[in-house]
């Protein structure tokens, strides 16, 4: 019941091949043209707004893949920027190269405690002292757009900004080439997005697009995209009909387990019923269930809400999706951390096993060195990814950043990562990196973890513990409730 659950909440290979499809439209082999501020406007104009242009309802009489697409209201162009003067300037180095007198800014990173939320009046020169209006001059904060903040590859972006809501068509060209004239991206602009979100109704899917450009203080450029697919579905199908009726006996049979945890915890008491590792992982499989079924209900009113903002507003409006999509997130995640924990369960009927049920009881008696490996094995872990990142950052995509060092280790571990860049690319530093790496987790930690587990052998038969008898009861327990059954 739980698998089926999972597995329809979101249609994985149709989520991922209509994502490939918008990548191929809107981004790939054509963001990486983009270079300076003057070729973001060319990017929208040429690559964003006529593919916009052409999904229904369009002549398709010439069928291209804008056409199996609906545009959801407008389209959303925002940007975070930095306040004048955000960083100083030592006196002593304005004096020295003259700042002073040139009249040169100074504008820092981005921070969003100190993002620019000032009201301007046509320009970015003149500030509005007067009520703020919604046009592209006037911040909007995160609460007031519905929206979420965004992690990019140089900061963690707020919801709000300065923002402007087009059409897919001629007048989106014309705005477009009025905000260009006007300098409305400038050198304080730090972050700049394009979201839409377009429906799929051939498969019934909903397709959230955020392309990111990101400025640094010293102006490199940084590009980055997020495209997330997802039914989000309102039950108006046969089909998600039958999805629901699966999900509300998925909520009645997590009530049945609910009285049967609660009556054994009456029948051996609070304390002792956390003490047995399996009961506590029966408590925690309740606490996912109830919370992914208080997730699934704010999500469904989140898209209901959505769905009538884009209905009452005569569909001419941007509608934000990114609450929905947080929360269908958020679901997905729980329900597979879910299914993990369930599995992990089952493995407590594969102890009637008599090998299985030896394996699980010597690693639960090894359980405190095995703590200790763990932490020195993660501790390992970060210190090379944080060297990978030192040496490597400023030249491999694979090591831009912590996280991105991270996970490039992880998969060298698994033997999926291209090792030749570090050859190519640093010929001294790469081999040592490399082997030093190699050494430490091959050769130090995995012959550590095999004395561990050989030592626990050898401790575990000279304790000369017999499991013979549990197993015979717990088989013939479980003949007895199996026949019990068929009776």
């Amino acid at each position: 019941m739980l698998l089926f659950v999972v597995h329809n909440q979101r249609p994985v290979e149709k989520c991922f091949q209509q994502s490939q499809v918008i990548n191929n439209i809107f981004i790939k082999k054509k963001i990486e043209n983009v270079k300076t501020r003057g070729d973001i406007w060319t990017y929208i104009k040429e690559n964003v707004i006529p593919p916009l242009s052409k999904t229904i309802p369009y002549e398709t009489s010439r069928k291209i893949p804008e056409n199996d697409f609906l545009l959801i209201g407008k389209f959303r162009l925002r940007q975070i920027r930095v306040p004048r003067d955000s960083c100083k300037f030592p006196d002593k180095l304005k004096k020295l190269f003259g700042f002073d007198h040139l009249g040169i800014e100074c504008s820092s990173s981005v921070n969003s405690i100190y993002d620019d939320n000032n009201h301007y009046n046509k320009s970015w020169q003149i500030q509005s002292k007067g009520v703020s209006s919604s046009d592209e001059w006037s911040y909007q904060n995160a609460w007031d757009l519905d929206s979420v903040p965004y992690i990019g590859d140089r900061a963690i972006y707020s919801g709000g900004g300065y923002l402007v809501d087009m059409k897919a068509g001629s007048s989106a060209i014309s705005k477009i080439s009025e905000l260009n004239l006007k300098s409305w991206l400038d050198i304080r602009t730090r972050a700049f997005f394009i979201e839409f979100v377009l429906y799929n109704p051939n498969v019934n899917m909903y397709s959230s697009v955020m392309i990111a450009f990101e400025y640094s203080s010293p102006g490199t450029l940084t590009k980055s995209y997020q495209i997330y697919t997802s039914p989000l579905s309102d039950y108006s199908s046969n089909e998600e009909v039958t999805r629901l009726v699966f999900e509300v006996i998925f909520f009645v049979l997590t009530m049945l387990f609910t009285f049967f945890e609660i009556r054994k915890i009456r029948l051996i008491s609070f304390l002792t019923y956390f003490k047995i590792f399996w009961n506590k992982l029966s408590m925690f499989m309740l606490i996912l269930c109830y919370t992914a079924t208080v997730i699934f209900i704010v999500k469904y009113r989140r898209t209901t809400i959505i769905l009538h903002q884009y209905r009452d507003s005569g569909k001419n409006s941007y509608i934000n999706f990114s609450l929905a999509i947080l929360w269908d997130s958020i679901l997905f995640y729980v329900l597979a951390v879910l299914t993990t924990v369930t599995t992990i369960k089952f493995l407590q009927l594969l102890m009637l096993n008599h090998k299985l049920k030896y394996l699980f009881s010597m690693m639960e008696h090894a359980h405190k060195p095995l703590k200790y490996f763990t932490f020195m094995y993660v501790i390992s872990l970060l210190a090379f990814a944080c060297c990978g990142n030192l040496l490597f950052g400023a030249s491999l995509e694979g090591n831009r950043s912590f996280g991105y060092s991270f996970m490039t280790l992880i998969e060298c571990t698994f033997r999926i990562a291209n090792l030749n860049q570090y050859l190519e690319l640093h010929p001294e530093l790469g081999p040592v990196f490399i082997l030093v790496y190699i050494f430490v987790f091959v050769f130090i930690l995995m012959n550590m973890f095999s004395v561990i587990i050989m030592n626990a052998q050898k401790s575990f038969k000279k304790k000369g513990v017999r499991q013979d008898e549990k197993l015979s009861l717990m088989i013939k327990y479980s003949v007895g409730r199996i026949r019990r059954i068929f009776r």
